[in-house]
């Protein structure tokens, strides 16, 4: 996970450096980070009382930060 600072960052470096390419640069690192955290996820729990006690978790550690 990335804190909303270091986010913050991480993207004004990114337009500074891709400028309108930017978002679409991020939007891809989100999915592709997003999807292989799920399949991760599934694939070690898949359908357990664990899988869902961490999704809950992740989902409020994002929100967090």
């Amino acid at each position: 996970m990335v804190d909303a600072g270091s986010f913050s960052t991480m993207s004004e470096a990114l337009y500074d450096t891709f400028l309108r390419g930017a978002p679409t640069l991020l939007y891809e690192m989100g999915l592709i980070y997003g999807t292989s955290l799920a399949s991760e996820l599934q694939r070690i729990n898949h359908g357990t009382e664990v899988d869902r006690t961490a999704l809950l978790w992740m989902t409020r550690l994002a929100r967090e930060h």
